[in-house]
Protein backbone atom coordinates (compact mmCIF):
# COMPACT_ATOMS: atom_id res chain seq x y z
CA UNK A 1 0.00 0.00 0.00
CA UNK A 2 3.18 2.42 0.33
CA UNK A 3 4.30 1.76 -3.56
CA UNK A 4 3.24 5.18 -3.51
CA UNK A 5 6.23 6.93 -2.00
CA UNK A 6 8.18 5.63 -4.44
CA UNK A 7 8.08 8.40 -6.72
CA UNK A 8 11.25 8.18 -8.39
CA UNK A 9 10.02 4.84 -10.15
CA UNK A 10 10.00 4.32 -13.90
CA UNK A 11 9.84 0.41 -14.03
CA UNK A 12 8.43 -2.07 -12.04
CA UNK A 13 7.62 -6.11 -12.66
CA UNK A 14 5.10 -7.79 -10.66
CA UNK A 15 3.94 -10.55 -12.78
CA UNK A 16 3.24 -14.17 -11.85
CA UNK A 17 2.19 -13.33 -8.42
CA UNK A 18 -1.33 -13.48 -6.63
CA UNK A 19 -2.25 -9.82 -7.08
CA UNK A 20 -5.99 -9.21 -6.79
CA UNK A 21 -5.73 -5.77 -7.71
CA UNK A 22 -3.02 -2.70 -7.93
CA UNK A 23 -2.87 -0.41 -5.12
CA UNK A 24 -4.69 2.89 -5.85
CA UNK A 25 -1.58 4.44 -4.18
CA UNK A 26 -0.03 3.36 -8.14
CA UNK A 27 -1.17 6.55 -9.05
CA UNK A 28 1.00 8.67 -7.48
CA UNK A 29 4.03 6.76 -8.97
CA UNK A 30 3.76 9.16 -11.90
CA UNK A 31 7.33 8.94 -13.19
CA UNK A 32 6.42 5.21 -13.78
CA UNK A 33 6.92 4.35 -17.59
CA UNK A 34 6.94 0.48 -17.67
CA UNK A 35 4.74 -1.74 -15.78
CA UNK A 36 4.70 -5.55 -16.16
CA UNK A 37 2.14 -7.60 -14.41
CA UNK A 38 1.43 -10.25 -15.73
CA UNK A 39 -0.07 -13.87 -14.90
CA UNK A 40 -1.62 -12.37 -11.94
CA UNK A 41 -5.27 -12.47 -11.10
CA UNK A 42 -6.22 -8.47 -11.66
CA UNK A 43 -9.82 -8.51 -12.11
CA UNK A 44 -9.40 -3.66 -12.38
CA UNK A 45 -7.27 -1.96 -12.87
CA UNK A 46 -7.08 1.37 -10.17
CA UNK A 47 -9.70 4.59 -10.87
CA UNK A 48 -7.18 7.23 -10.75
CA UNK A 49 -4.74 4.81 -13.05
CA UNK A 50 -4.97 8.13 -16.14
CA UNK A 51 -2.74 9.85 -13.77
CA UNK A 52 0.22 7.79 -15.11
CA UNK A 53 1.09 10.27 -17.67
CA UNK A 54 4.48 9.15 -18.34
CA UNK A 55 3.56 5.41 -18.66
CA UNK A 56 4.81 4.08 -22.64
CA UNK A 57 4.18 0.55 -21.94
CA UNK A 58 1.19 -2.24 -19.64
CA UNK A 59 1.75 -5.54 -20.27
CA UNK A 60 -1.08 -7.06 -18.06
CA UNK A 61 -1.45 -10.64 -20.06
CA UNK A 62 -3.03 -13.04 -18.43
CA UNK A 63 -5.00 -11.31 -15.94
CA UNK A 64 -8.86 -11.76 -15.28
CA UNK A 65 -9.85 -8.30 -16.70
CA UNK A 66 -13.11 -7.19 -17.65
CA UNK A 67 -13.44 -3.57 -18.27
CA UNK A 68 -10.76 -0.74 -18.62
CA UNK A 69 -11.10 2.41 -15.93
CA UNK A 70 -12.81 5.53 -17.05
CA UNK A 71 -9.77 7.49 -17.22
CA UNK A 72 -7.91 4.59 -19.25
CA UNK A 73 -7.59 6.94 -22.20
CA UNK A 74 -5.58 9.42 -20.35
CA UNK A 75 -2.74 7.27 -20.70
CA UNK A 76 -1.93 9.68 -23.78
CA UNK A 77 2.06 8.60 -23.64
CA UNK A 78 0.81 4.54 -24.08
CA UNK A 79 3.15 3.14 -26.92
CA UNK A 80 2.58 -0.58 -25.92
CA UNK A 81 -0.59 -2.14 -24.33
CA UNK A 82 -1.20 -5.57 -23.84
CA UNK A 83 -4.48 -7.03 -22.37
CA UNK A 84 -4.08 -10.39 -24.29
CA UNK A 85 -5.66 -13.43 -22.30
CA UNK A 86 -8.24 -11.61 -20.09
CA UNK A 87 -11.88 -11.47 -20.08
CA UNK A 88 -12.03 -8.31 -22.02
CA UNK A 89 -15.63 -8.37 -24.07
CA UNK A 90 -15.93 -4.35 -24.99
CA UNK A 91 -13.05 -2.32 -26.30
CA UNK A 92 -14.29 1.22 -24.90
CA UNK A 93 -14.36 3.83 -28.45
CA UNK A 94 -12.29 6.16 -25.80
CA UNK A 95 -9.31 4.13 -26.98
CA UNK A 96 -8.69 6.57 -29.94
CA UNK A 97 -7.17 8.97 -27.59
CA UNK A 98 -4.35 6.71 -27.22
CA UNK A 99 -2.79 8.11 -30.50
CA UNK A 100 0.84 7.19 -29.73
CA UNK A 101 0.07 3.41 -29.41
CA UNK A 102 2.21 1.74 -32.00
CA UNK A 103 1.13 -1.76 -30.65
CA UNK A 104 -1.71 -3.34 -29.08
CA UNK A 105 -2.36 -6.57 -28.05
CA UNK A 106 -6.15 -7.74 -27.33
CA UNK A 107 -5.30 -11.69 -28.21
CA UNK A 108 -7.85 -13.83 -26.18
CA UNK A 109 -10.31 -12.27 -24.65
CA UNK A 110 -14.20 -11.74 -25.23
CA UNK A 111 -14.40 -9.03 -27.99
CA UNK A 112 -17.13 -9.15 -30.81
CA UNK A 113 -16.64 -5.85 -32.28
CA UNK A 114 -13.90 -3.54 -32.99
CA UNK A 115 -14.98 0.72 -32.33
CA UNK A 116 -13.69 3.16 -34.64
CA UNK A 117 -9.89 2.87 -34.08
CA UNK A 118 -8.98 5.63 -37.19
CA UNK A 119 -7.17 7.74 -35.09
CA UNK A 120 -4.42 5.11 -33.78
CA UNK A 121 -1.92 6.86 -36.77
CA UNK A 122 0.78 5.29 -35.23
CA UNK A 123 -0.45 1.63 -34.69
CA UNK A 124 2.10 -0.76 -36.64
CA UNK A 125 0.98 -3.84 -34.90
CA UNK A 126 -3.18 -4.71 -33.90
CA UNK A 127 -3.73 -8.48 -32.50
CA UNK A 128 -6.78 -9.55 -32.33
CA UNK A 129 -6.55 -13.27 -32.47
CA UNK A 130 -8.94 -15.48 -30.64
CA UNK A 131 -11.86 -13.47 -29.94
CA UNK A 132 -15.57 -13.24 -31.32
CA UNK A 133 -15.04 -10.64 -34.58
CA UNK A 134 -17.77 -11.55 -36.63
CA UNK A 135 -16.99 -8.80 -39.22
CA UNK A 136 -13.82 -7.73 -40.41
CA UNK A 137 -12.88 -3.93 -38.97
CA UNK A 138 -13.60 -1.19 -41.35
CA UNK A 139 -12.32 1.36 -39.45
CA UNK A 140 -8.87 -0.57 -39.28
CA UNK A 141 -8.05 0.26 -43.04
CA UNK A 142 -7.55 3.88 -42.22
CA UNK A 143 -4.44 2.77 -40.09
CA UNK A 144 -2.17 3.50 -42.58
CA UNK A 145 1.04 2.58 -40.75
CA UNK A 146 -0.06 -1.09 -39.78
CA UNK A 147 2.30 -3.56 -40.38
CA UNK A 148 0.69 -6.47 -38.70
CA UNK A 149 -2.90 -7.54 -38.61
CA UNK A 150 -3.75 -10.78 -36.39
CA UNK A 151 -7.24 -11.76 -36.85
CA UNK A 152 -6.71 -15.50 -36.61
CA UNK A 153 -9.40 -17.48 -34.44
CA UNK A 154 -12.43 -15.08 -34.76
CA UNK A 155 -15.75 -16.15 -36.73
CA UNK A 156 -14.95 -13.61 -39.78
CA UNK A 157 -16.78 -14.45 -43.02
CA UNK A 158 -15.65 -11.87 -45.75
CA UNK A 159 -12.62 -10.67 -45.96
CA UNK A 160 -13.36 -7.48 -47.01
CA UNK A 161 -12.16 -5.54 -50.00
CA UNK A 162 -11.22 -2.57 -47.05
CA UNK A 163 -8.00 -4.22 -46.27
CA UNK A 164 -6.41 -3.33 -49.65
CA UNK A 165 -5.86 -0.06 -48.56
CA UNK A 166 -3.48 -1.45 -45.73
CA UNK A 167 -0.77 -0.77 -48.08
CA UNK A 168 1.90 -0.48 -45.69
CA UNK A 169 0.48 -4.10 -44.20
CA UNK A 170 3.57 -6.56 -44.23
CA UNK A 171 1.97 -9.41 -42.49
CA UNK A 172 -1.97 -10.53 -42.46
CA UNK A 173 -2.95 -13.19 -40.11
CA UNK A 174 -6.63 -14.57 -40.20
CA UNK A 175 -6.33 -18.67 -40.00
CA UNK A 176 -9.57 -20.16 -38.46
CA UNK A 177 -12.07 -17.84 -39.33
CA UNK A 178 -15.31 -19.18 -41.05
CA UNK A 179 -14.20 -16.91 -44.13
CA UNK A 180 -16.31 -18.27 -47.58
CA UNK A 181 -15.72 -15.10 -49.35
CA UNK A 182 -12.62 -13.21 -50.62
CA UNK A 183 -13.26 -9.84 -52.09
CA UNK A 184 -11.29 -9.89 -55.70
CA UNK A 185 -9.75 -6.11 -55.48
CA UNK A 186 -7.49 -7.33 -52.42
CA UNK A 187 -5.49 -8.85 -54.99
CA UNK A 188 -5.64 -6.28 -57.74
CA UNK A 189 -2.14 -4.38 -58.53
CA UNK A 190 -2.51 -0.51 -58.38
CA UNK A 191 -1.58 1.57 -60.56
Amino acid sequence: KNIGKLVNLKYIDISFNNLKALPSSFSKLTNLETIIAENNMIKALPSNFGSLKKLKKLNLRKNKIVELPKDFPELTALEDLNLRENRIIEIPAEIIKLENLVHLDLTGNKIVEVPNVSKLTKLEVLKLTDNRIVEFPKNVSKLLNLKELYLNDNRIIVLSDKISELSNLEKLEMEYNKITDIHPVIFEQTK
